[in-house]
């Protein structure tokens, strides 16, 4: 509708209106800007006026509004730059990422490997079960064989038909061959086996749900109606057909070994249940060293540690005794007696040469030796199988290491030895010094279990004070062996017991009553061997020995106590640090034990002249025995006399004898019956 001036005049929006058309109509591609009116809008009191008022309102043109100043345009608004996130969650979402992408990628190859293993399986499954039809149709091909050899031939007059002909006698061994080879006698079972168990970074290796495969009867019909027809058939044929038969025929049972071989499964329960002692044996040998040899590979923590059976066992248990021999196994030597010439420094050996050592200087010292040493410890780690009562811990490298220096020294020493000889007799003499100490010392730990054994018999001595005398440093030496006889030069065969002097009469009183519960219970014992020598009771040592630490007031001699004094002025001072005294004894209830003497020199005599006197009395008593032993055999030899004369007819010289006479009865006291010997 088309408008004027005056009614744009009169309506104060007209020129509002007229510009948003305008800007609506003709887009400018530059910003537009908008230009308020010049006339004033009136308030709203002043524009709203009745009709009957004539107003005057002023005229604005259009030229008026085209001239009007621009207003200002405001500034843009400030745009704030997104922050991006701060460094640390950008690596995490980085890591989480690549962590995802990573288990999808191993997500995507345990699918795939496990579908490979299963194909595999399916494969072996297959490959058994086509070996399982063969070897079915084997035996029985056999079976039927069996039964033409074992069946008599029938005759013709009674049926029209002929017998069935045999092509051939050997074809029975070929079959044998062909069943003989196999190892496995029973199918694995039909059930689906375990899946394998798949554990990350292990993708080369299978982990099995069980620790081996259950080997049982399978549920193959073909194999099933076979076994039934096999147990129902009868078998009457004797010679080797019918063993062979026997033994074909046996029924199948569950084995838990699957390397059992076709001869082991086919044999009779019977058989097996009831072995010889020779077989078993035999059979016992081989399994026990099986057995060590896996222990020692397994080296059990709570392995026990193997002893030498005897002294006719030379089995390697020790890595010490196997380092010995691998040394003396490089150097293509049997024993040390004779070792090979020094080598010289700077010429170096092959690989196949034997080894060979500089003796006068070290592994440190010599680098020939050096490298010796490494050769023979990389020899024995390849070839430790050699040694398989030796326990496979025992073949660290630290180990051998210190076990190659202490073999080294040995041999070092061996090899002077035996270049010289003053230095052979100073090592054959410390070798002596050494057995000797060793002797010693095994007695006294003789001593000490006998009586502590002695001990346990007896309720009296539980205590905890006694204790301390059973320990090893109280128990008298024996050093007899170095004694000889100064005319025939020999070692006296009587061993002399010399003890300390600190100890005690209650103590020695103490001892002497554990050594009789002891006699009087080997005495009972069967002997073995040549026995115990005679042990008698000599002087005390003569060097001054404190008691070891443990020890109660009891146990020290008074005398000793006294003269030691003199000498040895803090004797107190160090008593009281070995010297434990337990609450709660009384010696009123050791009477036998009696008191400690202060003059002891009087009590030992009477203790050596008592064991004297029982040494005399235990022999009086094993002569009188013997002479009994002797008389009872005599007499049971003239019994056997009489009953041989009783029973054999008598001649006419003893039936004409008369026995009531007294030249002709019979006196036992006109014989010598002194069988002392």
């Amino acid at each position: 509708m088309p408008t004027s001036e005056l009614s744009d005049a009169l309506n104060p929006y007209a020129s509002q209106a007229r510009r948003a058309s305008m800007i609506n109509e003709y887009p400018l591609p530059h910003p537009v800007y908008s230009y308020p009116p010049i006339a004033q809008q009136p308030p709203a009191s002043q524009s709203i006026q009745p009709s009957n008022q004539h107003n005057h309102v002023q005229h604005v043109s259009e030229l008026q509004n085209a001239v009007v100043q621009a207003v200002p345009q405001p500034p843009p608004p400030v745009v704030r730059q997104r922050q991006g996130p701060p460094p640390m969650l950008a690596e995490l979402v980085r890591i989480v990422t690549a962590t995802q992408t990573a288990q999808e990628a191993e997500i995507k190859r345990r699918q795939a490997w496990e579908k490979e293993q299963e194909a595999k399986a399916i494969q072996n499954k297959a490959d058994m079960e086509q070996k399982m039809l063969d070897l079915h149709t084997e035996i029985t091909t056999l079976r039927s064989k069996l039964d033409t050899l074992s069946n008599p031939p029938q005759t013709t007059n009674t049926f029209n038909h002929s017998t069935p002909q045999i092509s051939s006698s050997t074809t029975l061994p070929q079959h044998m061959n062909s069943n003989t080879q196999i190892a496995s006698p029973v199918s694995p079972a039909s059930q689906q086996s375990p899946s394998p168990v798949f554990y990350q970074g292990s993708s080369n290796s299978t982990m099995s749900g069980t620790p081996h495969m259950d080997y049982q009867v399978g549920t193959n019909p073909v194999f099933s109606v076979t076994c039934t027809s096999v147990s129902q058939t009868p078998h009457q044929a004797t010679g080797p057909q019918s063993i062979l038969t026997q033994a074909m025929l046996q029924p199948i049972t569950p084995d838990p070994s699957p390397h059992l071989t076709f001869v082991e499964t086919s044999r009779s329960p019977s058989a097996s249940s009831r072995p010889s002692k020779r077989q078993r044996r035999r059979s016992r040998s081989p399994s026990s060293d099986d057995g060590n040899s896996s222990s020692g590979s397994s080296g059990s923590a709570g392995s026990r540690t193997r002893k030498r059976t005897s002294h006719h066992d030379t089995r390697c248990y020790t890595i010490k005794h196997a380092m010995r021999l691998h040394v003396l196994r490089t150097m293509l030597i049997e024993t040390d007696k004779e070792l090979p010439d020094s080598h010289s420094e700077g010429t170096s050996l092959g690989p196949l040469e034997p080894v060979r050592f500089v003796w006068d200087k070290t592994t440190k010292q010599s680098v020939h030796n050096a490298r010796m040493k490494t050769r023979v410890l990389q020899d024995i780690k390849e070839n430790k199988r050699l040694y398989k009562h030796v326990n496979r811990k025992e073949f660290a490298s630290k180990v051998l290491d210190s076990t190659f220096e202490q073999c080294f020294t040995t041999l070092r020493q061996k090899f002077k030895s035996q270049r010289d000889t003053l230095l052979a007799e100073h090592l054959k003499k410390r070798e002596d010094e050494k057995a000797r100490k060793s002797r010693h010392v095994s007695r006294r730990k003789t001593k000490l279990s006998a009586r502590s054994d002695a001990r346990n018999k007896l309720p009296t001595f539980e205590h905890v004070t006694f204790d301390g005398a059973l320990q090893l440093d109280c128990m008298s030496s024996e050093e007899s062996d170095l004694e000889e006889d100064p005319n025939t030069r020999e070692t006296s065969p009587i061993f002399k017991s010399h003890g300390y002097a600190w100890r005690s009469t209650r103590l020695l009183r103490f001892y002497s009553t554990l050594d009789n519960e002891d006699k009087s219970d080997s005495a009972s014992r069967p002997k073995r061997g040549l026995g115990k020598k005679d042990r008698q009771v000599g002087p005390n040592k003569k060097e001054f020995i404190l008691p070891p630490p443990g020890v109660a007031t009891w146990m020290i001699s008074r005398r000793w106590y006294k003269a030691s004094l003199a000498t040895h002025k803090d004797l107190p001072q160090v008593l009281d640090k070995l010297i434990i005294n337990p609450d709660g004894f009384d010696w009123n209830h050791f009477h036998d034990l009696g008191n400690d003497s202060v003059d002891e020199d009087e009590v030992n005599a009477q203790l050596l002249l008592q064991r004297q006197q029982q040494v005399q009395q235990q022999q009086q008593q094993q002569q009188e025995l013997q002479r009994i032993a002797l008389q009872q055999h005599w007499q049971q030899q003239q019994m056997q006399m009489q009953s041989m004369h009783q029973n054999q007819p008598y001649n006419t010289f003893v039936h004409n004898m008369n026995l009531a006479m007294s030249q002709h009865t019979y006196n036992p006291s006109t014989y010598n019956t002194d069988f002392n010997i």
